[in-house]
């Protein structure tokens, strides 16, 4: 399938995720920008990572679901 799919994405995030709640951590920090210098979040400028997809508030309500902090960098 396509790596870049938003099911493939929401599944590889539900993975590290679970992985991170195994290690007992309790923060993830979140790149913004994608391989190819696309955007993980909403924008009007900028293309996204994945199409018709907001990748950061997916990963900051799975974090806040399991009780994890997130913290961003650009």
């Amino acid at each position: 399938g396509d790596s870049n799919s938003a099911s493939s994405v929401k599944s590889e995030i539900d993975a590290l995720l679970k992985q991170a709640k195994e290690y007992t951590l309790n923060t993830v920090i979140v790149g913004l920008t994608y391989n190819d210098n696309s955007v993980i979040y909403q924008s009007d400028s900028l293309p996204q990572a994945v199409a018709g997809m907001d990748v950061l508030e997916y990963i900051v309500e799975q974090c806040r679901d399991q009780g994890l902090y997130v913290y961003t960098i650009y």
